[in-house]
């Protein structure tokens, strides 16, 4: 838990210093000169899942590099049945061409380790998805945001820890290995 919490602060501290620097600079990111980003819009984007604090605690750093596309890094820690985390690269496409507000076409890959409630059989594996999701500004500045996603995710662990030995019902359903992937989150745009 320790090395998830250094692993957060690290890039976190990666993601401001580097935006501080490119702010300074005033400068974009420029794939073309028809799909840069103006300076005048906050390319930044971190949300938190409040319905999700039943079993986890999930936070995303999303940061606009087009019109219509967006890179992010999604982190949940896990407690309760299944205690473990899950690090996640996102990436979306807007469809209106004014990320990150408006639909959108979400992909997600990432890496997980969990255990089953109390035992010392840890599993690790990757897990890949995709989803559908429109985000909506809250306010007239267009700074909180309101995100909901729906889509589908497999989670494939490198071992048997969550074999015929342990119910593993609540996995597929609603824990982290849930196949059916829906998100509801809060978020801040800067």
């Amino acid at each position: 838990m320790e090395s998830l919490v250094q692993f957060i602060l690290a890039v976190l501290t990666i993601i401001i210093i580097t935006q501080s620097q490119a702010f300074a600079q005033g400068k974009t990111l420029e794939f073309n000169q028809y799909a840069t980003v103006p300076d005048k819009t906050y390319k930044n984007l971190i949300t938190f899942a409040p319905l999700g604090i039943a079993n986890k605690l999930r936070f995303r750093y999303e940061r606009v590099v087009a019109k219509s596309y967006s890179i992010g890094l999604q982190v949940s820690t896990y407690y309760g049945l299944y205690p473990g985390y899950q690090a996640l690269l996102v990436g979306r496409y807007y469809r209106a061409k004014e990320a990150p507000l408006g639909k959108y076409f979400m992909q997600q890959i990432g890496i997980g380790k969990h255990r089953y409630k109390n035992t010392d059989d840890y599993s690790s594996g990757a897990i890949i998805g995709i989803a559908v999701g429109n985000q909506t500004a809250l306010d007239k500045e267009k700074r909180f945001i309101l995100d909901f996603y729906i889509g589908v995710k497999a989670t494939i662990m490198n071992d048997d820890a969550f074999s015929n030995d342990y119910d593993v019902s609540n996995w597929y359903s609603i824990g982290p290995g849930s196949i059916f992937n829906c998100g509801l989150n809060l978020g801040f745009r800067f």
